[in-house]
């Protein structure tokens, strides 16, 4: 830290209001605030300042502003101006605090950019900091804070902060292509130093943490901030616990506080270090997930099928929601634009409709409250949404500028969308995403294990759940993408025998051929839930169904290739027609087959080439569903090779599909693995008469050999904890 000395420095501040938007809201004010502590910067004496801010939204003009200059010895005074300049002189300028508020003239701001520049003495400008946001219908008030950033040594000091410099492209504008029309105002200082200046930094923390938060219960939750070098901090709340630690020599703090069990209350906490403290109500204990992806991820509530009913029963002070503004940067960010918000009609409507409906579930089948956090954007790769040395590990070249589509940018979005709430507890994450990665299709799968694997080994709790949506059916006009959209389908599929505790749903049911953003987002935002119920929350599958009709065995008999499925009872159409079955000698021409399900189970398919080898299903990129199990839940589509499956091994079909025990064949010999046990059993084989035909026992995930005639048996499972009972077809 370098002290103020003769300090002589002439502050400039100007604002620029634009008239650019597209959305409409109420005639409300909004407020923004804006901090900086210019004693962290050193010696300014030979600098000029500037802060400058520019928002996009129509018709609103400035209505009033406020500047509040304070010195060392704590005195404040105060000025108010309107929408002209105004010169002012002030001695001992110790901090600048500035604040306007806007009259809406119609619509709410839609986006906009924030930056901090110095002018050197040779006259160059340098820009120290730029940060893009938006704003959604029902957010009054918008916040940003520069209070707590790199020290000013004569050079752009990034290595603390991680700030961007250089001109507006980093977050996707340039003032040339941005400005129509601006009201403006100008204010200019001279202040004068004569003794040294302490730290007395104020207490600051990121956006994930405002009123209204929800933080995860029985655990040991991470909060972080910035306040003056070495200086303690000590964290209180109105649930009994509390924790205390001492900054850095760079002023950032860390601490853990425990948290209980959810009960529905509103609480509160309150953060000091040194004269500071910030005090956060009406918080509440529960259970938090995060959402990401792309568009299909990032569409609104109201824009969703039955959108508008759902945003007017929205309210519930139990769900509460946070929404991450887009943004990207080539460097890992510090802060969020974005502010916890109690769900209601105000503020859901924007809010990602998969993400809302998911929580809305998980809020009232828990009776707990339910903290959604949304950072998603239309049109991102999976790339952008990796770190650095995740992407360096796959072989990803890192640009050094930012890329024409921001959100196509490898590590991007995760830089400044991801990185800086890394440490909030988190339950766990959904994810909507695959469209934008068509073109390498043959490394999604290999993308997408190292993306969960790199966010898990960040939030350093575990392989918290992943739960994730197979991307749409749509039909992209050439056969050649729509190929690819199949075979990012089965990299999604594939991943989930590769990635540990994940789940996906199939969409192909609610899909859209003409639409790559299909409306019905309920249903995916359902289903999503249900996984997280019954592999979380401990509810039966029964009632919260998972799986879809799954592809296990394929028996060759003459021309015909009878498919056996698990998790199907009650194989049907769903109504529809049997249809988008295909079949290949070659795996070079593909054609139609017809199909018929027989006994409820297996789907006999007549194959128009001898000697199939290649199978397909719902694999163009137009399919539609008509596949389905007992509990409405479409079949995944697939393209197979029929050797694979081929039922010379041993193949299951389900008895009990709603426990979690899991038989697995081995596919080169009749051999068998039994998955879900804790602890060793033993296994019993019972053929339809009911003789006990083979007993042995088995230790977890153990391989056993199975000396079984062709047929059909009975199969249970017991030891001291849990009896279950499976059916197994050898063939």
């Amino acid at each position: 830290m370098n002290p103020l000395n003769h300090l002589k420095t002439k502050i400039i501040i100007l604002g620029l209001l634009l008239s650019f938007s597209l959305s409409n809201a109420q005639a409300d004010p909004y407020v923004w605030t804006f901090n900086r502590d210019l004693d962290q910067w050193g010696d300014l004496s030979s600098h000029s300042w500037a802060f400058l801010t520019t928002h996009q939204f129509p018709n609103e003009t400035l209505n009033s502003g406020h500047l509040e200059l304070k010195h060392p010895a704590g005195s404040v005074q105060n000025w108010i101006f309107g929408p002209t300049s105004l010169s002012l002189n002030i001695d001992e300028l110790k901090h600048v605090h500035f604040s306007l508020t806007l009259n809406n003239g119609g619509d709410i701001p839609e986006s906009g950019i924030t930056a901090l520049l110095v002018w050197t003495p040779a006259g160059n400008m340098e820009i120290l900091y730029t940060q893009a946001f938006q704003l959604y219908s029902g957010q009054k008030e918008y916040h940003i804070d520069l209070s707590s950033h790199a020290d000013w040594n004569g050079d752009i000091n990034i290595n603390r902060i991680h700030l961007p410099h250089g001109d507006f492209t980093g977050a996707g504008y340039t003032p040339e292509t941005a400005v129509y029309a601006l009201d403006w105002f100008a204010i200019s200082a001279e202040a004068v130093f004569d003794t040294p200046v302490q730290d007395v930094r104020e207490l600051w923390l990121p956006a994930i943490f405002s009123d209204n938060m929800v933080l995860q219960q029985n655990s040991d939750v991470t909060i972080w901030g910035e306040t003056a070098d070495n200086a303690p901090v000590e964290i209180s709340s109105s649930w009994g616990g509390s924790a205390s630690t001492v900054a850095n020599s760079y002023g950032d703090w860390k601490m853990t506080i425990a948290t209980g069990s959810a009960d529905n209350n509103a609480e509160s906490f309150t953060i000091t270090s040194g004269p500071y403290s910030k005090s956060f109500n009406n918080v509440l204990i529960g259970e938090v997930w995060l959402a990401s992806g792309q568009s299909n991820m990032q569409m609104g509530l109201v824009q969703s099928a039955g959108g508008g009913d759902a945003v007017n029963s929205s309210e519930n002070d139990q769900l509460r929601l946070f929404n991450i503004a887009t943004n990207g940067s080539l460097e890992p960010q510090d802060n969020v634009n974005g502010t916890w918000q109690v769900s209601s009609p105000s503020t859901s409507p924007m809010f990602s409709a998969v993400a809302y409906y998911y929580a809305d579930k998980l809020q009232k089948t828990l009776d707990v409250p339910v903290g959604m956090i949304h950072g998603s954007w239309g049109a991102s790769n999976i790339e952008t949404w990796m770190s650095k040395e995740t992407l360096m590990s796959l072989g990803v070249s890192i640009p050094t500028e930012m890329g024409s589509y921001v959100q196509l940018t490898p590590t991007a979005c995760f830089n400044s969308m991801i990185y800086p709430i890394i440490g909030y507890n988190l339950k766990g994450v959904i994810w909507y995403q695959g469209e934008a990665n068509l073109g390498n299709y043959t490394k999604y799968q290999e993308y997408f294990e190292a993306y969960t694997a790199s966010w898990r080994q960040l939030w350093r709790v575990g392989d918290f759940p992943f739960y994730y949506a197979q991307i749409a059916a749509y039909d992209y006009g050439s056969s050649s993408f729509n190929y690819m959209a199949a075979k990012v389908r089965e990299a999604q599929f594939n991943a989930m025998e590769t990635v540990p505790n994940c789940g996906m749903v199939v969409t192909l049911d609610v899909s859209n051929c003409a639409d790559i953003h299909p409306l019905d987002k309920n249903t995916v935002g359902d289903r999503l839930a249900n996984w997280a119920l019954v592999k979380d929350y401990g509810f039966s599958e029964a009632d919260y169904p998972i799986h879809g009709p799954t592809l296990n065995a394929i028996e060759e008999r003459a021309d015909t290739l009878i498919l056996h499925f698990d998790h199907a009872l009650s194989l049907n159409t769903g109504g529809e027609v049997l249809a988008d079955f295909y079949v290949s000698a070659t795996g070079a021409t593909y054609l139609p087959a017809s199909a018929s399900i027989e006994n409820d189970t297996t789907v006999s398919i007549l194959s128009p080439v001898s000697s199939p080898k290649y199978i397909r299903y719902a694999s163009t990129g137009c399919a539609e569903a008509s596949l389905f199990n007992e509990d409405d839940l479409p079949a995944p589509p697939f393209m197979i090779e029929v050797s694979d499956y081929s039922t010379s091994s041993v193949s299951i079909s389900s008895f009990n599909e709603k426990e979690e025990v899991v038989l697995y064949p081995n596919p080169a010999q009749q051999r068998l693995i039994i998955k879900g046990i804790d602890k060793e059993a033993s296994v019993n084989f019972y053929d339809l008469a009911g003789k006990n035909v083979l007993q042995t026992t088995i230790n977890p995930s153990q391989e056993i050999g199975l000396p079984l005639e062709k047929g059909i048996y009975i199969v249970r499972i017991q030891n001291s904890s849990n009896s279950f009972q499976k059916m197994l077809i050898v063939n």
